[in-house]
């Protein structure tokens, strides 16, 4: 049997580079080949476009945006279908975030022209299962965590990756040397969906285990840097600890962490096993927008944070997001010239907010009029997205003035972000 793994096309239709392995479907492949040796299990990745993807910036991002809405480059939907006709695949399995729930139709009807079974996983079909009921030969599946074992380190029962199920070449290096190294997040933003998918408990990876899949991966690609995409690397205190003294790969390595569990020791042990950047959430700079947002954190935790990367030269980015629907465009401002002037990162991500479905804030915008149900009305799924230029909900500032700072706080962001690499080439 030849499972086709898909992940469907969707930033490649505003031009934006996403050079890097999918590892939802890394994950489930290995984990298929471990279950049965004798099922062929091949990955591609429809985001790849050298010809005209290239890093874009956020100003740029929301203009574009609607040309993934318009969903109708032909080109694209006809490399989707030579693909799947020349490969003849037994069956397809698709990974799906809501945004990305109109060019996963267009693959699976593409498929069932075909005859060829389709399986849908992700977020959106976990949460939505009923919006492929009306395709016979489409089954949601919600995950394959539940077949492990339970204990804390029940994600070392996991294979390795397997890399040979990769159609696509990755034109860096360090592409593929990204990981995620647990699963759950026990925090409680109210506009983070993770819980859906992970739940509030967490299981992870042994520090032993993440240094034999790094080590690994090394062997294979010669990375120079790792990337960790956990929510909260640092969460565990004790494997973190573990994980640094015993790391020892010739390879530097990026995480994700929250302010409020990093502390000046664990920064220093980190950056001396080789750590090169964290990654903070701030999203705002108000205590009562931190609050109505469920973030657990304060304005404060961010200085204390900032200074202690400062004192070890430690790279971070800031994560933010604008446009939570108590906000006003003071609020916003406030952010980012404290994330600016006061916290100095050496980038910003930047995010408009998005209801995500089942989350509280997406029940919030319900109750306020800001959105429609999601689950009835499915094709408002691909407007909204965290760079999308149809998300609007702020209602303490008018649709109009809203288009006018989003745009002018993009550029802001972008020039600040371009000064920090100009300043880095210098040094």
């Amino acid at each position: 049997m030849h499972i086709l793994l898909i992940n469907p096309p969707f930033s490649r239709f505003y031009e934006l580079e996403q050079e890097y392995v999918p590892l939802s479907l890394l994950a489930v492949g290995s984990w298929l080949k471990c279950m049965d040796n004798s099922v062929k299990v091949t990955i591609k990745n429809f985001e790849i476009d050298r010809r005209r993807c290239t890093y874009k910036g956020y100003s740029e991002r929301i203009f574009r945006y609607e040309r993934y809405v318009d969903n109708v480059k032909s080109e694209i939907w006809d490399e989707v279908e030579e693909y799947i006709k020349k490969e003849k695949p037994d069956q397809i399995g698709i990974t799906v975030k809501n945004a990305m729930y109109a060019s996963a139709i267009k693959i699976i009807k593409i498929a069932l022209r075909y005859d060829i079974p389709v399986i849908v996983g992700g977020l959106h079909p976990t949460y939505f299962p009923s919006h492929y009921d009306k395709f016979d030969n489409v089954k949601v599946h919600r995950g394959y965590f539940e077949d492990l074992p339970s204990g804390k380190y029940c994600l070392d029962s996991l294979p390795l990756p397997d890399y040979d199920m990769l159609v696509d070449t990755y034109k860096y290096r360090d592409s593929y040397g990204h990981i995620i190294t647990s699963r759950g997040c026990p925090f409680k933003c109210k506009f983070c969906s993770t819980r859906l998918i992970g739940g509030r408990s967490v299981c992870y990876k042994s520090a032993d285990y993440i240094i034999k899949e790094m080590s690994y991966i090394k062997s294979l690609f010669n990375n120079n840097v790792f990337t960790i995409w956990d929510d909260v690397f640092t969460l565990n205190k004790k494997r973190l600890f573990d994980f640094c003294t015993k790391y020892t790969i010739d390879a530097e390595w990026i995480c994700e962490s929250r302010a409020n569990v990093l502390n000046e020791e664990m920064v220093k042990v980190m950056a001396d096993s080789g750590c090169i950047e964290i990654n903070v959430g701030i999203e705002s700079a108000e205590n009562d927008i931190l609050s109505y947002i469920g973030k657990g954190e304060k304005r404060e935790d961010y200085i204390r944070v900032a200074e202690i990367f400062r004192k070890y030269n430690m790279k971070w980015k800031a994560y933010v997001i604008i446009g939570f629907p108590e906000e006003t465009i003071d609020d916003i401002l406030e952010t980012v010239s404290f994330v600016m002037e006061d916290l100095c990162p050496s980038k910003i991500t930047l995010s408009i907010f998005t209801p995500y479905p089942g989350t509280e804030l997406y029940e919030d915008c319900r109750k306020k009029g800001l959105i429609e149900d999601l689950s009835k009305d499915k094709e408002m799924l691909s407007l909204y997205s965290h760079q999308s230029g149809f998300n609007y909900f702020t209602p303490e500032i008018s649709r109009e003035d809203w288009k006018i700072w989003r745009g002018i706080i993009s550029k802001k962001i972008d020039l600040y972000n371009e000064g920090i690499q100009e300043n880095n080439r210098e040094t």
